[in-house]
């Protein structure tokens, strides 16, 4: 049972770690899209 559970646990810590890697990229691109609309207008 222990091990079992150590095994959900592994699962659980990959899962967060992938949803967190696609978090990362959309605010990453996000804000290059705030920084490229601020330049935009700063050019203006």
């Amino acid at each position: 049972h222990r091990k079992k559970g150590a095994e959900n646990i592994s699962q659980m810590i990959s899962d967060g770690i992938q949803t967190d890697a696609q978090s990362q990229k959309c605010i990453l691109s996000s804000s290059n899209d705030i920084l490229s609309q601020q330049s935009q207008i700063s050019s203006t």
